[in-house]
C-alpha cells in the first residue's frame, strides 16, 4: 500500500500541516522577540513560541525521515533512520514538556537572557 498515490497524498498532507506549524511558530517567535525589545511581551512569551517551533520541526523530519528510509529502503526502514526518528522525537517531547511544564530552573534562565 505505500506505493500507492493515496498514502502518499495522505502523507504529504500531515506532514506538511507539521511544516506549517513549525514555520509559524518559527515566523512568530521572531515578532514576539520584536515585542519583548519593546516592552510588550516577555522572554517566557517568546521562549514558548521558539520551543512549539523546535517541536513541530523535528516532527516533521520524523515525516521526512521516513519517506526518505522509504523511497530508499522500501517498506522496512534502516535502522540508522529509526535512531534519527528518536532523536527527533526525543527533542520535540523535550520542547513540548519545557512549553508546558518547565521547571523553575529553566524558568529563571529564560528571565535572566
Amino acid at each position: 500500500y505505500m506505493h500507492s498515490g493515496w498514502y502518499w497524498a495522505g502523507f504529504l498532507a500531515r506532514a506538511s500541516a507539521f511544516a506549517w506549524g513549525a514555520v509559524e511558530s518559527l515566523l512568530y517567535y521572531s515578532t514576539v522577540r520584536k515585542r519583548v525589545r519593546l516592552g510588550l511581551a516577555t522572554q517566557s512569551d517568546a521562549d514558548v513560541f521558539l520551543l512549539w517551533g523546535i517541536a513541530t520541526t523535528s516532527a516533521f523530519l520524523m515525516f521526512a525521515l521516513t519517506a526518505l528510509g522509504t523511497a530508499v529502503s522500501g517498506s522496512q526502514l534502516p535502522a540508522q533512520v529509526m535512531v534519527a526518528q528518536s532523536f527527533a522525537g526525543l527533542a520535540a517531547s523535550g520542547a513540548i514538556w519545557l512549553t508546558f511544564f518547565p521547571p523553575a530552573l529553566y524558568t529563571r534562565y529564560i528571565q535572566s537572557a
